[in-house]
């Protein structure tokens, strides 16, 4: 098979290893319910949560009340019983009417004697409303900063924990006095539970906190009222409330594994080392990833046997001035693609960088697949493309397009951050 190939498959293995339906299916099983649970799903796995849940429930997931807020329809074979589906925007809250209907709902579970809340990744702009005193406006606003910021996500959720109606713990604290449980996918990670989908059922630990200092200069151009909330004292952070019982049901190490074991029966051979985790900025990632794989292939010349190095984690792009068209995989591919080019290895190592959900960015591409003769291609591209303004401008959709490399983008029901896998012959 060619490199292109070999990658997507293992990629498909990594996405199929973190199943949400099954895991939640499991999890749901070991929580024992006398009674139907109200259910709330939130987040890019949250239809497949649900059905995990109700398989489980059986006769009592039938009578289950509730809502699931996702970022696609269900498919056609989908069954989610009695429980209401909203669309929500993602990575902008744009309308953010799943976050003000959710408000009624919750209301009317609270009665119900337990309340499953099933989380998963992009549940802080699916569900997104504002608190009391910011207008919807500003929250799109933050938003969008925040996400061209380049910041950790943990200062990230940090920031939306203070400014959204169902953060740090406020969802638990609005379904008292229902018993809250709380199963989590994470796209977060360390899986601290306050930063995944910003905490909507665990308080908030920044409580108290300076967050000003964290966002640096951004936090002056901030509109007043966030910038208000932002300060330590008696405002809507201390509303929160933790639920009964959290538990992570899956999270990116279950990914990783999932790509290691379809590597291994497939006869390859694991690049020694430890693995490193993908973060900080995704161009110098991409860039010390192909240097990496570079330096294993050249000790490993004469050993005949081809070689994967799997990485998991979730890398950020600061957009600054320019912003062209991207993504952090794609900006991540063709910052490996110059670094092979410059290791004049050719295909002799090959790269797969994309997202669980299938996507990334505000693009129709999960990510990209790149080797050492990825960056050539893009300059002799139709057109005389310039890779590294590309790169320099974070327009890589375009310049990875030009030559075939993207990824597109795929509904596959998960959100367990980013796989980065690297393929050497």
């Amino acid at each position: 098979m060619d490199p292109r190939t070999i990658l997507e498959s293992l990629y498909k293995a990594g996405v199929h290893a973190a199943d949400p339906r099954a895991a939640t299916a499991a999890a749901v099983r070991d929580l024992r319910f006398n009674a139907p649970p109200g259910i709330v799903a939130i987040g890019k796995a949250a239809l497949r949560m649900s059905e995990g849940a109700l398989e489980a429930l059986g006769d009592l997931g039938a009578r289950a009340p509730g809502v699931v807020i996702s970022h696609d329809s269900p498919s056609h074979d989908a069954s989610l019983g009695q429980l209401q589906h909203l669309t929500g925007d993602h990575p902008v809250p744009q309308h953010m009417a799943a976050g003000q209907a959710l408000g009624l709902i919750v209301r009317q579970l609270s009665s119900c004697r337990d309340v499953l809340v099933l989380l998963s990744g992009g549940a802080s702009s699916l569900a997104a409303a504002p608190v009391d005193g910011v207008d919807a406006a500003d929250l799109r606003s933050l938003f969008r900063d925040l996400l061209r910021s380049g910041k950790d996500i943990n200062v990230v959720n940090s920031v939306r924990r203070r400014v959204m109606q169902w953060s740090g713990g406020r969802l638990t604290r609005a379904l008292h006095p229902a018993r809250v449980h709380c199963l989590i996918v994470s796209d977060v990670m360390g899986n601290e539970l306050s930063a995944i989908g910003s905490g909507p059922c665990v308080t908030d630990p920044t409580r108290g906190l300076d967050l000003r200092a964290l966002l640096g200069a951004l936090a002056d151009h901030l509109p007043p009222p966030i910038q208000q909330l932002l300060q330590p004292g008696k405002n809507a952070e201390e509303v929160g409330r933790d639920a009964e019982s959290v538990r992570i049901v899956l999270d990116n190490r279950v990914a990783v594994e999932g790509v290691t074991k379809a590597a291994l029966d497939a006869g390859f051979t694991l690049a020694p080392g430890q693995p490193p985790i993908v973060h900080g900025e995704a161009a110098e990632f991409g860039r010390a990833f192909a240097a990496h794989l570079a330096h294993v292939r050249t000790a490993s010349l004469g050993t005949g046997h081809p070689m994967i190095c799997v990485a998991g984690g979730e890398a950020t792009v600061t957009l600054g001035e320019e912003s062209g068209l991207g993504g952090r995989c794609q900006e991540l591919a063709l910052a490996f693609a110059e670094g092979a080019s410059g290791a004049n290895f050719q295909d002799g190592i090959s790269l797969l960088a994309a997202g669980t959900d299938g996507r990334d960015g505000p693009t129709d591409a999960a990510g990209a697949v790149v080797d050492g003769r990825t960056w050539d291609l893009i300059r002799a591209a139709a057109g005389e493309r310039d890779p590294a303004r590309d790169l320099h401008s974070h327009n890589t959709y375009h310049a990875l397009a030009s030559v075939g490399a993207l990824l597109h983008r795929r509904s596959t029901g998960t959100n367990v951050n980013d796989l980065v896998i690297g393929l050497i012959r």
